[in-house]
């Protein structure tokens, strides 16, 4: 299975674009605050590859947002990437950052015309509490060194599961460019989260005040699901 699930249209995926989203099952994450269950968990057995591409070809759709789930996981994703490409379509890809060979590959051919990176914790202790696997900080910087190496457009997308202090934000800048691209959002509280007794912690986030440590420090701050 390649394609679990596809919304037709989306004007919010793809930044300035008119998109189809893809939603690719599997992840090499368990991350606390994650709403997608069915598709971290692999439940959504309906492989829905060929509707996607009869959709795609039918409608001359030009523009595809890749989201998960974790898109790299998959097997085959990089034959996926290739087949949309032979199709003219532009590809943004969401991805976790921790998956560095398929991620290497795909820039090399290529394949990826612009891409949203999370950014899971700005230390070991926090990307291994939240994402419950043995990932590490310096893990993440190895694909966003790779990524900021070629110019291809992206943002770094963090969702505040916690009150960050400016401590940490210093500690991020020391590494990455005040210019970047920042995508703020809150937790998805419509759905379970995958850790079901995270949800009452995240409740108690300040999330006024990370917006503003963040502004702050970074002059690209763009805040999403914030009402």
């Amino acid at each position: 299975m390649i394609v679990a699930d596809f919304e037709p249209v989306s004007l919010n995926d793809y930044p300035g674009k008119v998109s189809a989203v893809v939603f690719i099952s599997g992840c090499n994450l368990l991350c606390r605050f994650c709403y997608n269950r069915e598709l971290v968990l692999k439940k959504l057995v309906k492989d829905k590859t060929e509707d996607f591409f009869e959709y795609l070809i039918l409608n001359k759709i030009k523009y595809v947002a890749i989201t998960g789930g974790e898109p790299l996981f998959h097997p085959h994703i990089l034959d996926f990437f290739e087949k949309l490409k032979k199709l003219g379509v532009s590809i943004k890809l969401d991805t976790n950052g921790f998956s560095y060979a398929k991620f290497k590959k795909a820039l090399e051919k290529s394949l990826l015309n612009y891409v949203a990176m999370d950014v899971k914790g700005f230390s070991d202790e926090d990307i291994r509490f939240i994402t419950r696997k043995n990932y590490r900080f310096r893990d993440f910087l190895k694909s966003y060194e790779l990524l900021k190496s070629y110019d291809i457009p992206f943002e770094l997308r963090i969702t505040m599961w916690k009150d960050f202090d400016k401590e940490d934000l210093l500690h991020f800048l020391s590494f990455v460019d005040r210019n970047d691209k920042i995508i703020l959002q809150k937790p998805i509280f419509d759905k379970p989260f995958l850790d079901k007794r995270f949800a009452s912690f995240v409740r108690n986030v300040d999330f006024e005040r990370n917006i503003k440590i963040f502004q702050e420090c970074f002059s690209n701050v763009v805040v999403r699901n914030f009402v």
